[in-house]
């Protein structure tokens, strides 16, 4: 009910302000479970993979895996909190474009194969650490009108493609597929 909700976050925001938070955020785990199933009944071909920068909360990630959706993490700590839930390394891309070589290490180390890239010098690095590594070009997109603009940082304009995946080619990387910020 309304007011069972209410008096709960009321409490949690009590709780908060007497450990001297100045925030707190609830998380309607039902909520997104519905909108995962939405997803799913709209795009049945098409597998979720949740940014885990955006809210790595535990219970948030641990749902998620539970309903199977994949991971998009950007660096080793949220691989390492992805893997810990048991998450099979298949539902994870690594798609930091610009990968430190620990991490990388780390990924081909925990078997996670799929890479997001966005330009050539990503690759001699990759083919380096990650050989097995299975790739996903980052398109730039017009997302100008978007509330968070991506396509401004990372990602290959249109006209560069041919060459990127060509370059690709050399060191004997697949690229699976694309990528792009929908943000």
């Amino acid at each position: 009910s309304h007011t069972a909700l209410r008096q709960a976050l009321r409490a949690a925001a009590a709780t908060a302000a007497s450990r001297g938070a100045d925030a707190f955020y609830h998380v309607d785990l039902p909520a997104v479970l519905s909108r995962v199933e939405r997803w799913r009944e709209a795009l049945p071909r098409v597998d979720p993979y949740y940014a885990v920068k955006c809210n790595p909360d535990a219970e948030l990630l641990a749902t998620l895996a539970a309903a199977g959706v994949g991971f998009d993490c950007a660096s080793q700590a949220e691989m390492a909190a992805v893997t810990a839930l048991g998450v099979h390394p298949t539902r994870i891309v690594y798609a930091n474009p610009c990968k430190p070589p620990a991490h990388l290490a780390y990924a081909a180390h925990a078997g996670i194969r799929l890479h997001a890239f966005a330009w050539e010098g990503e690759l001699e690095k990759t083919a380096q650490l990650a050989p097995r590594a299975q790739l996903l070009l980052r398109i730039a997109v017009d997302d100008a009108k978007a509330q968070c603009a991506l396509s401004n940082k990372y990602g290959a304009a249109m006209h560069e493609v041919p060459a990127v995946l060509a370059t690709a080619e050399r060191p004997g990387l697949p690229v699976r597929g694309g990528s792009f910020p929908p943000g």
